[in-house]
């Protein structure tokens, strides 16, 4: 998903898996993304693949912040609040 012309974010949100193929590519992109002026970032990462990707020191491909959640929801229902 581009959110700007310098930002770009992969929602790893449905991704139940990563093989270290999968992972290289992911740090290829990131570099030559990167060299390109754009930052690549992954959002929304399962905890498993957080944990994956934090053990083959790529930690540099997740986003430095939580992405804004997106509320398509009409107030709170937690709190109740409009």
């Amino acid at each position: 998903t581009r959110t700007d012309s310098t930002d770009a974010r992969l929602d790893l949100s449905c991704c139940t898996h990563l093989d270290t193929d999968a992972l290289l590519s992911l740090d290829v992109a990131h570099g030559w993304a990167s060299r390109s002026g754009i930052d690549l970032w992954l959002i929304r990462v399962p905890p498993l693949l957080e944990r994956l990707i934090h053990q083959h020191n790529l930690a540099h491909l997740l986003a430095p912040e939580p992405a804004p959640a997106h509320n398509n929801h009409a107030g709170d229902t937690a709190t109740g609040t409009p």
